[in-house]
């Protein structure tokens, strides 16, 4: 999660879901690349993101089991 937005996620877990119906499952771990690395893949380095992966969780599965989710960010932002 520290490179997709939520929305990404839910929508490319729901793109696998059809293509397998019952045989994908969605993870969402906290594990980084690392420091430099995870900085150098963000896409505004200015000034990164920080992550909190409660809040990533929660917005992804409002994507998915909601019709839309209460946050204040747009799909479109990371």
């Amino acid at each position: 999660m520290n490179h997709y937005s939520p929305f990404k996620v839910a929508e490319l877990f729901e793109q696998l879901e059809a293509m397998a119906p019952g045989r994908i499952d969605l993870g969402m771990g906290r594990a980084t690349a690392g420091p430099v690395l995870d900085l150098a893949l963000q896409q505004n380095r200015q000034h990164p993101a920080q992550a909190d992966h409660q809040q990533q969780v929660l917005e992804t599965l409002a994507w998915l089991y909601e019709s839309s989710p209460r946050t204040t960010r747009s799909p479109g932002t990371h």
